[in-house]
């Protein structure tokens, strides 16, 4: 080109460019180019915009407001103000309520501004030569948290949900709405900690004030209860006032006990008869390893009475005898525990076996049966039944536990059931 100006129409939104010449001659039909302009504070150009980020928090008042909106694309070349518009309905023409605004800005490097409260806001930018950009986006004020965030603990259930696929049947959470708004529905939250990791749950908002977690995903794991935060969202889809699942955890620790319990947005789902009797039998197994005589290698060795205790509470007794021409073994619980919740001594125990006695009878051969029936609190409250276990070469060799399952108040959840007598051992 010859002319001394160019007009680039390749610009996209929300990008500063920075521009240089080279003059480009011909000498005897060889082109000679030379060098580029000297980089300047004049070389750089982008199109006006709006502010990409609008938001509005809560004021001195309840009839005061504070915009917050992020600094428009150009903003470290050139002073810009910016101007309010404000309306009555999301759909209706926005009218300019104030110009000239440079706002403060804050610790993170957003701007803001108080001013009086209206149903929406729009913001614009303003250059020195009186240009304006087009409108943002609209913004509005933003709900109130909602109240009493419930999530179950292995209580909900009907002919409706399956487990998925770690045996875990589904979370039902519930929620009130916030008293001085009304929400135009809730997003909610997932996470294994109390002030990160937090997963949004529902692509759509939530217009009613409950919520299913089927999850199918390995986030969900056996053990593992999870915190739910549920926030509150405006017509526009913007919100960020939710429970405070730090707060209930720190005043559930604080009173004592299993806190788990007394943490209401802390939930999980119930397990199959299958994966309860799993998880039951990690403290069996932890239990029996404690043990020396039911070790040793030679029979009557394994004569006489023992005691060991939980890692965290109780004591699990050993007697063998001989009984007729085989043996009789009792081994009674009593408030035996070896693991907390999800390793966290501060949520409470997570299987505890109050009582109950795993017993066997068998005959010289080491085959026989297994009687007892033990009674189980903790994460999982239920009951585990040895009445139809068949006992080969002294150890499980066929039949079935039964397994029934209760949630925290001692209602049931599954009634008595059967469990192969392989479950529990695999990977042994």
């Amino acid at each position: 080109m010859t002319a001394t100006s160019y007009t680039d129409k390749s610009v996209s939104s929300g990008l500063v460019y920075y521009y240089f010449v080279q003059t480009v001659c011909l000498d005897e039909g060889l082109e000679i180019k030379s060098a580029f302009t000297e980089n300047s504070n004049e070389n750089f150009g982008f199109l006006l915009s709006a502010p990409a980020e609008v938001e509005v928090d809560d004021g001195s008042s309840s009839e005061k407001v504070i915009l917050v909106w992020s600094k428009a694309i150009g903003s470290q070349h050139k002073n810009f103000t910016y101007k309010i518009y404000v309306s009555s309905s999301q759909e209706d023409l926005y009218s300019e309520l104030m110009s000239g605004i440079e706002g403060i800005e804050n610790k993170n490097g957003y701007l803001e501004y108080e001013i009086d409260k209206y149903p929406y806001f729009k913001i614009s930018t303003e250059n020195s030569e009186g240009l304006e950009s087009s409108q943002s986006f609209a913004a509005s004020p933003m709900p109130a948290a909602p109240q009493n965030v419930t999530a179950s603990k292995t209580s909900f259930m009907n002919s409706d949900l399956v487990p998925n696929s770690n045996n875990i049947y589904p979370v039902k959470i519930t929620w009130e709405k916030p008293s001085q708004d009304e929400p135009a529905g809730y997003y909610v939250y997932r996470s294994a900690k109390t002030g990160s990791g937090f997963r949004k749950l529902n692509e759509n908002p939530v217009t009613e004030t409950e919520f299913i977690d089927d999850s199918s995903e390995s986030l969900t794991k056996v053990g593992v209860p999870y915190f739910y935060k549920v926030v509150s969202i405006n017509s526009l889809g913007q919100g960020k006032k939710g429970n405070n699942p730090q707060t209930e955890y720190d005043d559930a620790v604080l009173a004592g006990g299993d806190a788990f319990k007394n943490i209401k947005c802390l939930g999980y789902g119930a397990l199959t008869r299958d994966q309860w009797f799993r998880e039951y039998n990690k403290t069996c197994m932890s239990s029996q390893k404690k043990l020396t005589l039911m070790h040793k290698p030679n029979d009557t060795d394994k004569l006489g009475s023992e005691s060991v205790e939980g890692t965290i509470s109780g004591t699990l007794k050993y007697t063998a005898k001989i009984a007729g021409l085989g043996a009789e073994i009792k081994m009674p619980y009593t408030n035996y525990a070896d693991f907390w919740i999800n390793d966290n001594e501060q949520l409470g125990v997570y299987f505890c076996f109050e009582s109950g006695s795993t017993d066997t009878t068998s005959n010289m051969s080491g085959n026989g049966k297994m009687s007892g029936t033990v009674k189980c609190s903790g994460m999982y409250p239920g009951e585990a039944y040895y009445g139809n276990l068949e006992i080969k070469s002294g150890a499980a060799g066929g039949g079935t536990y039964g397994v029934k399952t209760f949630d925290l108040e001692g209602n049931e959840i599954l009634p008595s059931g059967t469990v192969d007598w392989l479950v529990g051992e695999e990977g042994r």
